[in-house]
Formats: structure tokens, C-alpha cells, sequence
């Protein structure tokens, strides 16, 4: 998974625990992908303050993710649901399920 991929679907889960700050500059770089340069014109605040404040939110990110596993219970749950849709045998999705 590449990382843009990951810090995407961890804000997707995640970022209402952000502050509004981190928020807007997640989704300037990540979302409308605006260089360092045109973020730091847009806030006025440095370069420096731009990059530092993307490294903090991204391991915001992770910390949530490492004590909630909300984007781990999801893809477990999306390979079960998957499958069921395939047909694989019972007794491997009841093993699964009961790992969950």
C-alpha cells in the first residue's frame, strides 16, 4: 500500500480527532496535492511549519490507528465479506470470524 493510500484511509477514519489546522493542511498535501511551497503562501506560515505539521498529523494518524485498529477491522472484515461472496469453505469463515 503505497503511503499517500494509507494516510488517506487513516484520515478517512480518523480525522475528526485532529484539530481544524491539521485537517486543512492534511487535505491541501493530500487531497487537492498542493506543494509545501503553496500551503505555507496559503496559511503564511513557513515551509518548515507546513512539513512539521504534516510528520505531527501523520503520526497522530498512526497512534490512533495502533490503539483503535479501526482500518485493520475494516479490511478484516471486507476479506470475510469477500469471502463469503466467493464461496470459500465454512469452516475457514467461521476461523475468521472467531478471530475477529
Amino acid at each position: 500500500m503505497s503511503k499517500d493510500l494509507k494516510y488517506s484511509e487513516l484520515y478517512q477514519e480518523y480525522n475528526k480527532l485532529l484539530t481544524k489546522n491539521q485537517q486543512e493542511i492534511f487535505e491541501l498535501y493530500y487531497l487537492c496535492d498542493l506543494s509545501l511551497g503553496e500551503i505555507s503562501e496559503i496559511k503564511k506560515i513557513s515551509r518548515q511549519g507546513v512539513s512539521d505539521a504534516l510528520a505531527k498529523t501523520r503520526e497522530s494518524l498512526e497512534n490512533y490507528e495502533n490503539c483503535l485498529k479501526l482500518c485493520d477491522k475494516k479490511r478484516s472484515l471486507l476479506s470475510v465479506a469477500q469471502k463469503f461472496e466467493d464461496g470459500n469453505e465454512k469452516s475457514a469463515l467461521i476461523e475468521l470470524i472467531k478471530e475477529l
